[in-house]
């Protein structure tokens, strides 16, 4: 689950002098519940909103990568030993919670498909019993 996209945020000129901005871009992610409400309940220990928690997060995250003091892959992990990081493990539950809900879609497809051949085998022996 894990999708984002950028949508330009387009401000008028009274925008950017009342503002002070002008083209600020938006991210939409969609996150599993779990990190939401972890996040969610991080910021208001803080006393800040989510999206300003999230924000300094990427800021500390991006300047660690800078710092090479985490990857981003889990193949990170076996060159330290195998020791996985907090930033890994978040990255692990989020791919796991992806594939979790793939193979349940996938699971309801497949039994949509079954029910639908049992019910055109069950049509086509009743059609043979008559005839």
């Amino acid at each position: 689950m894990e999708r984002a996209y950028i949508e330009p945020y387009t401000s008028t000129p009274l925008e950017v002098v009342l503002l002070g901005f002008s083209a600020m871009p938006t991210v939409h992610l969609s996150l599993p519940e779990a990190v939401h409400r972890e996040l969610k309940e991080v910021a208001e220990g803080m006393g800040i909103q989510l999206t300003d928690l999230i924000k300094v997060l990427i800021r500390d995250g991006l300047e660690r990568l800078r710092r090479g003091e985490f990857s981003l892959t889990p193949q990170g992990a076996s060159a330290r030993g195998g020791a996985i990081t907090a930033e890994e493990l978040l990255y692990l539950e989020g791919k796991l919670h992806m594939l979790s809900e793939t193979v349940d879609a996938l699971m309801r497809r497949v039994e949509r498909l079954e029910n639908l051949i049992a019910s055109a085998l069950s049509v086509e022996l009743s059609a043979e019993e008559r005839g």
